[in-house]
């Protein structure tokens, strides 16, 4: 049974890559996906996808995403415009309340 174990440790370990980087490309992606229309010189928001792609990947990997979507925000405040990170942050405080209450549903 240990050795079991130790398997599943290894191979999850080895996965560390898909929760470090997807949330960079998910969110950029999920960005140019989104529909915006400006009418009068205002910016309407059709659909956003971007706290969509922040959920799901809080779902399918957990806490783990956390480092990724940091390593985002650091991507963010670096080359993107001012207004970009508070977006962000507001997406990823949402995304962190509704997957803490979804976790707190399924126990």
């Amino acid at each position: 049974m240990d050795s079991t174990a130790s398997n599943s440790t290894a191979y999850t370990n080895k996965r560390w890559i898909l929760p470090l980087v997807l949330p960079c490309l998910l969110y950029l992606l999920a960005q140019l996906l989104s529909s915006h229309r400006f009418f009068e010189n205002q910016v309407l928001v059709v659909y956003d996808l971007r706290l969509a792609a922040l959920t799901a990947l809080l779902v399918l990997f957990g806490y783990r995403v956390i480092a990724g979507v940091t390593l985002l925000a650091v991507y963010t405040l670096i080359y993107r415009p001012e207004p970009e990170i508070y977006d962000l942050f507001c997406y990823q405080s949402a995304a962190l309340i509704s997957y803490y209450l979804y976790k707190q549903c399924s126990v």
